[in-house]
């Protein structure tokens, strides 16, 4: 660019615009080491918070600290996590009437903290190695819901978890941790009561349901022998039905003119 100047002769007004040019530039560098200095500053006074947030996979102390700066250290100031996700743009609509779902589009907020966090996502979702977490949920939610839904709401949990990270002055550690990582499902046992329940649902006569009671209750049932009995009867009712419909169509052996003919009863 000198090269390309050399020997040209500016005129007084191109003069004036290289100062002002130049002015500016310098400015703008003084601006950015101010700023320099003053996240020092702040990643020292706040080493503790930051230390919580890079627990969690995807943040780093960098991004740590821009995150601090958009949402701060006090989480007094926001109702609950949800005001804050709502904040950063990171809510999707729950537009649905008379059976019908329409757009579940996010928020517009958060132009500086929501392309941040899903940068983090995106980073936390890479990491196989190191913890998973964040993996195993994204592939869940691109099942149903496609990549950048997915990633959206792995930015949302991020959001959350560093709400609650720094109110409670605590490392990454959600409850499904374990069980996210180790890919297990909690059993959970059978309510006797659920189980009528569905069973009712189902149409299911009340003898049924009795027999069931009695089985998840383990208890030996008294009527056990009245139930034999009743069995036993509704299988002799059942063969004497029969042998009477046998009867009702049994040959009638007539004779007619000497010769016999079979005759059906009616």
């Amino acid at each position: 660019m000198l090269d390309s100047i050399h020997g040209y002769e500016f005129i007084g007004v191109q003069r004036d615009k290289l100062q002002i040019i130049s002015l500016h530039l310098s400015q703008i560098e003084e601006c950015i080491g101010l700023i320099d200095r003053k996240l020092e500053y702040y990643r020292q006074k706040y080493t503790g918070i930051i230390r919580h947030l890079t627990t969690m996979v995807g943040i780093t102390p960098a991004s740590a600290l821009y995150i601090l700066g958009e949402i701060g250290t006090d989480m007094s100031v926001w109702r609950d996590d949800a005001s804050l996700a709502c904040r950063a743009g990171l809510s999707p609509a729950n537009n649905a009437s008379a059976g019908k779902k329409k757009s579940t589009r996010i928020g517009n907020g958060g132009h500086y903290l929501k392309p941040l966090l899903v940068q983090c996502a995106l980073a936390a979702v890479k990491n196989t190695k190191k913890d998973p977490y964040f993996r195993r949920k994204y592939e869940t939610l691109k099942k149903r819901r496609g990549h950048k839904k997915a990633i959206i709401a792995i930015a949302r949990k991020m959001l959350v978890a560093i709400y609650h990270m720094i109110r409670d002055d605590a490392d990454f550690l959600p409850v499904d941790h374990r069980e996210i990582i180790q890919n297990t499902k909690t059993t959970k046992g059978l309510n006797l009561k659920n189980v009528i329940a569905f069973l009712k649902d189902q149409g299911a006569d009340d003898d049924t349901i009795r027999l069931v009671e009695v089985q998840c209750s383990g208890k030996v049932p008294e009527t056990a022998d009245a139930c034999g009995k009743a069995s036993a009867d509704k299988e002799a009712k059942e063969k004497q039905s029969a042998s009477e419909c046998a009867d009702a169509f049994q040959p009638i052996q007539e004779s007619v003119n000497g010769s016999p003919v079979l005759i059906s009863g009616s």
